[in-house]
């Protein structure tokens, strides 16, 4: 049997959407910087964290792409991003 590396799944994508729609129903979005945090953070709690060397963290690419569809590339990238130990609690 060959070797199964890590992946991203509709799952993953379907969280992502889940995240951002609960963030954006709670009222805290009440500016664009706000709406942006609420994205960034649900983007890298859903596609980041892989740690197999085979395997490119999708949580930048995935990031940068949705940036330039919003298009609002700048204020998206100077939003700043969670540490992995905020996402972890954030999931607690």
């Amino acid at each position: 049997m060959g070797e199964y590396r890590e992946f991203y799944g509709l799952r993953d994508f379907y969280h992502l959407i889940k995240q951002v729609s609960k963030g954006l129903a709670s009222g805290r979005a009440n500016s664009p910087e706000a709406e942006a945090q609420i994205v960034k953070r649900a983007i890298f709690r859903n596609f980041g964290g892989l740690v197999d060397p085979h395997v490119q963290n999708g949580a930048p690419k995935f990031s940068e792409l949705f940036g330039k569809e919003w298009h609002n590339e700048e204020l998206f990238r100077t939003v700043k991003e969670d540490s992995v130990i905020d996402l972890v609690k954030q999931n607690l």
